[in-house]
């Protein structure tokens, strides 16, 4: 039955709609697949079923104790950037995705979350990388990358004022690296590295992130207490 339930899983993930046969629908039953339909992770209707939210199925199996990197792989780069923005906004943050400066010198960030009543940006950096052989060196490397973006993004902040109003509300930006897969480091140059899994589990503790781990704080030149 194990590996009926690990087939299963495989096949949903990679195809993401299946015929349910009366060995899925018994691998189903007995598995942490009827929990995600309840929770509306999965859809089961007219003898198939589909996959409405991997990510958060992914959380599910991990918080669960079961396997889940190895179907990391089927997650797709916007899918796995949309839920980043997502988690922010489940939180009370203002979002802006993919900022695209095209002036003196180019630049993007991916995702920058403001929480106005903390008066917090977090410049947030997605990287849907695999397994990784010089994953220190990358990472490295991504870090120094981030923080450049993010003094770039202090030092034209005024370009975003017109699209993205609430820039105004962040006292400081604060550096973050998403990836997905986990990886032993979780600080690097005073950034966090967070993996997508458990991002969740940074914004909703974030305060004591802040008090335990040194992280890099860039003040943000067009904050306006009023």
């Amino acid at each position: 039955m194990l590996m009926k339930i690990k087939d299963l899983l495989m096949k949903l993930f990679s195809q993401r709609c299946i015929e349910i046969d009366e060995d899925a629908e018994a691998a189903i039953q007995s598995s942490a697949v009827s929990e995600a339909i309840e929770y509306g992770l999965v859809v089961q209707n007219h003898g198939r079923l589909c996959l409405k939210n991997p990510l958060d199925f992914l959380i599910l199996l991990a918080n669960k104790g079961l396997g889940f990197e190895e179907y990391l792989k089927f997650i797709e780069w916007k899918e796995f950037e949309d839920f980043i923005a997502k988690v922010f906004e489940e939180y009370g943050f203002e979002v802006l995705r993919n900022y695209v400066y095209s002036g003196f010198k180019r630049f993007q960030i991916d995702v920058l979350a403001i929480d106005v009543a903390s008066r917090r940006g977090f410049v947030i950096e997605c990287k849907h990388w695999s397994r990784l052989s010089n994953r220190k060196t990358a990472l490295i490397q991504a870090v120094e990358r981030h923080l450049q973006r993010v003094k770039l993004l202090d030092r034209y902040c005024e370009w975003l004022l017109s699209i993205f109003p609430a820039i105004r509300k962040a006292a400081y930006f604060i550096p973050v690296i998403v990836t997905l897969h986990r990886f032993p480091e979780k600080v690097i140059m005073s950034v966090p590295i967070v993996s997508v899994i458990e991002l969740r589990d940074f914004v909703s503790n974030i305060d004591e992130y802040l008090e335990e781990l040194s992280i890099a704080r860039i003040p943000c030149k067009c904050y306006s207490s009023r």
